[in-house]
């Protein structure tokens, strides 16, 4: 991965921690700070402070550019 960024995890897609499933109902934006074939690596931009969470790269999006602004 070239650089850590925001991306946003689809609602009710898995986010698997050490401590279980943090999933959420609604959109959420990531930090990803690293990646391998199938997972991006990060942590929620908002929440409790969980970090090295594990999200299936197919559950994951771009931001889209008005996305950005927010």
């Amino acid at each position: 991965m070239e650089k850590s960024r925001g991306m946003i995890l689809k609602a009710g897609c898995d986010a698997i921690h050490t401590l279980g499933n943090l999933k959420r109902e609604e959109d959420s934006h990531v930090f990803v700070v690293e990646d391998d074939e199938s997972h991006f690596k990060g942590n929620f931009l908002d929440g409790y402070g969980f970090i090295d969470i594990k999200f299936n790269k197919e559950d994951v999006r771009e931001l889209s550019d008005s996305e950005y602004s927010e």
